[in-house]
């Protein structure tokens, strides 16, 4: 006789028999996981529309500050066709080269879950990509390659926080943070109700559900959209001072990846705040020639819209500031740390 405490009837819980034994040992299976299936197709579409809408975004964002307007349309048109095209060729090479589908093995034991791909056509082509773009100088292609190779390997630990999402008919098992879903763990026919057993009966044990925290979405979107009007607001510079454009682009898009990938970015985003206050500085303490005064220095001849373009870029400087500073305490951890940290990592 199963001792009750080895049998999961919540109801919440996963689907299908009302008292699945749950067994002490780790779970171990290799399963062929469809790529054309809605939770990896959505995961797709999402990355490419993620794709396109940072490229589309970053490029209006310069063709604004320059006063090209009339250029955005067209540009991120372009950008639309190509996303398309290349989203054309990923459904064609999941169906040709990868056959629809890749072999996974998944790990379940007392720390957590953990997927690993074991598709040896999959493994191949990213080690390809990463020794085909180092040999060939392209930066890009070797980056493909290096993240997919990094993601080879993901998990979860019941210590972290997440939500299941039981899916009997698709013999899924859905887990979500605050916002997102962080793993999908798929199970063969037969194996589906172990599993979710499983997964439920660790759950319950660790806690995991109640550490699920609301959704950060909305406040990140809002910081973030702070930090790009916070970097526009620097832009006035380069028309008052020598101060590069080229600068004041990279300065907003550290600190939006300071927002969404990595905090520690805010140091760069600081490092170049530095820099442009000291391109105003040495232009101000610069000189030139006066017809009526000789040598003078810049700072002399600033006018009331010279001191008002400072005044801009000192708000937009202090705002970035704040946020970095922030950012680099970890008062501010990007949207990938709370994934990681909802993981459990």
């Amino acid at each position: 006789m199963i001792p009750e405490a080895q049998l999961r009837t919540d109801s919440p819980g996963p689907a299908g028999d009302d008292r699945v034994p749950v067994s002490g040992q780790p779970i171990v299976y290799e399963v062929e996981v469809p790529l054309f299936s809605r939770s990896v197709g959505g995961s797709v579409v999402v990355a490419f529309a993620a794709t396109f809408l940072l490229a589309s975004g970053l490029l209006a964002f310069m063709l604004a500050t320059q006063g090209e307007w009339e250029a955005i349309p067209p540009v991120v048109g372009m950008l639309a066709l190509i996303t398309s095209g290349l989203f054309l060729v990923g459904l064609a090479a999941m169906a040709v080269v990868y056959r629809g589908d890749m072999r996974y093995r998944f790990t379940l034991d007392d720390e957590g879950v953990r997927s690993e791909l074991v598709d040896t056509t999959a493994k191949t082509i990213n080690r390809v990509a990463i020794v085909a773009g180092a040999l060939a100088a392209k930066p890009g292609l070797m980056g493909t390659g290096m993240i997919a190779a990094s993601g080879e390997t993901t998990g979860v630990t019941w210590d972290g926080g997440f939500r299941p999402s039981y899916g009997p008919k698709r013999r899924t098992i859905s887990l979500r943070n605050g916002w997102r879903t962080i793993l999908v763990v798929y199970c063969p026919p037969d194996r589906y109700a172990e599993v979710a057993a499983f997964v439920a009966d660790r759950m319950a044990a660790h806690g995991t559900a109640g550490r699920v925290s609301r959704s950060p979405l909305p406040r990140t979107i809002a910081i973030t959209a702070l930090a790009i009007g916070a970097s526009l607001l620097l832009f006035p510079l380069v028309g008052t001072s020598e101060v590069s454009d080229l600068l004041l682009f990279l300065i907003a898009a550290f600190a939006v990846a300071m927002i969404w990938l990595i905090s520690l970015f805010g140091y760069v985003v600081l490092a170049g705040l530095a820099a442009v206050a000291a391109s105003v500085v040495v232009d101000a303490l610069g000189t030139h020639e006066s017809l009526f005064d000789g040598t003078v220095t810049n700072l002399s001849t600033f006018t009331e819209d010279d001191w008002a373009a400072f005044a801009v870029a000192g708000l937009g400087t202090a705002i970035l500031a704040l946020l970095s500073w922030r950012a680099i305490r970890g008062r501010l951890p990007s949207m990938l740390e709370r994934d990681a940290d909802s993981a459990g990592a």
